[in-house]
């Protein structure tokens, strides 16, 4: 049964880091500051009649960066909470983790 619960833990701990890394993702994105700056410099980017400033292709290389890294961390947590998921589910189904299995097998 520790086995079990010990699963059990590990999937809770991985649910709340996704669920904090999802929050930092959309604050970034939502964020007055960084996230609409971000979404700015896209634009005037993509606009072929303004270019972008050397500072302002500096800031847009850096804020792509950080929305990079937020979403690579947010997809590495849910693959670790799919594992742990994943785990758990197996140790739920093996014999000996439960009393009606170890009750038939003896």
């Amino acid at each position: 049964m520790a086995t079990l619960e010990y699963y059990q833990q590990q999937l809770e701990k991985a649910d709340k880091k996704l669920d904090e890394l999802n929050a930092a993702l959309e604050a970034f994105k939502e964020g007055e500051g960084e996230g609409k700056l971000l979404v700015t410099l896209r634009l005037k980017e993509l606009r072929e009649d303004l270019i972008l400033n050397a500072r302002e292709k500096a800031a847009l290389e850096r804020l792509a960066e950080e929305e990079a890294r937020l979403i690579k961390a947010v997809e590495t947590c849910r693959e670790v909470w799919v594992r742990r998921d994943k785990d758990l589910r197996q140790a739920r189904t093996q014999p000996g983790n439960d009393f009606v299995t170890r009750a038939l097998g003896t």
